[in-house]
C-alpha cells in the first residue's frame, strides 16, 4: 500500500521490518530494493538486489533497476571530479575523500553484483552493457572492450534482419562500442582502435542492410 501511494520512506520502513519474517523471499527484497532506490538510498537497494540474486539461485534480476544503480553512481562520479577540479589538490575537503571512497565502494558492490550474474551463465545484452560501463568507471578499458563487444555479439543474430528493435538496440551497441574504440584511440594515440571501430562500422552495415532508411541505419553510416 506504501508503495501505491508512493511513500517511499514509510515503505523502506515497513519492508525492514516484512524482511525479518520473510526473509528468504526474493520478492519482498525485490520490492524493497525498489523503494530503498526510490529513497535515495543506493547501499541499501545493492544489499537488497544482492539478496535477490542469492536466494533466487542467481536467476532473478532487475536490469532496469541495475541501470538506474549504475546512472546514479556515473552522476556521483562525475559530480565528485567537477567538485574536485574546482579546487586544489591540497585542499581538498574531508567531505570530499569520504564521498569518493564512498562511491567506489559502492561502484566496486555493482561490480561484483554484475560478476556474480555473468559468471552463472545468466548474462543478457543489456548486464554486458552494464559491465561495460562499470569497467569504464574503473578505467580498464579493456575489459570495457570486451564488454561492449559481448554485447553486440549477443545482440548479433539471424532475427536481427527481421527485427527493427532488436537491430536498434544492435545498433546502439554497435555506435557504443566504436565511440570507445575512437576514444580509446585518441587516449593513447594509436591507431588499432580506429581499424576496428571501422572494420565493426562496416560489418554492421552489412548486418543492417533490411533497415536502409532507418535512423539507426543512417548513425552507424555516419
Amino acid at each position: 500500500m506504501h508503495m501505491i501511494r508512493g511513500k517511499s520512506q514509510a515503505s523502506v520502513q515497513s519492508f525492514r521490518e516484512a524482511v525479518k519474517f520473510k526473509r528468504n523471499s526474493w520478492q519482498v527484497w525485490e520490492n524493497y530494493s525498489k523503494v530503498a532506490l526510490d529513497t535515495g538510498n543506493i547501499r541499501l537497494t545493492l544489499e537488497a538486489i544482492k539478496m535477490v540474486l542469492n536466494l533466487s539461485v542467481n536467476k532473478c534480476f532487475n536490469v532496469d533497476l541495475l541501470d538506474k544503480v549504475m546512472t546514479t553512481l556515473e552522476e556521483q562520479a562525475t559530480h565528485l571530479n567537477d567538485t574536485q577540479e574546482a579546487k586544489s589538490i591540497g585542499n581538498t575537503s574531508d567531505d570530499s575523500n569520504k564521498e569518493t571512497r564512498q562511491s567506489s565502494q559502492l561502484l566496486d558492490i555493482i561490480g561484483d553484483i554484475l560478476e556474480q550474474i555473468v559468471q552463472n551463465g545468466a548474462s543478457v545484452p543489456e548486464i554486458c552493457g552494464l559491465c561495460a560501463r562499470y569497467h569504464k568507471s574503473k578505467g580498464d578499458l579493456k575489459k570495457c572492450s570486451k564488454a561492449l563487444l559481448n554485447q553486440v555479439q549477443y545482440l548479433k543474430g539471424s532475427e536481427l534482419c527481421h527485427d527493427h528493435k532488436k537491430f536498434k538496440k544492435f545498433a546502439q551497441a554497435s555506435l557504443q562500442l566504436c565511440k570507445f574504440y575512437m576514444e580509446i584511440s585518441s587516449t593513447t594515440g594509436r591507431k588499432q582502435e580506429l581499424l576496428l571501430a571501422e572494420m565493426h562500422l562496416k560489418s554492421s552495415l552489412k548486418e543492417a542492410m533490411d533497415f536502409v532508411g532507418s535512423e539507426e541505419y543512417q548513425e552507424l553510416a555516419d
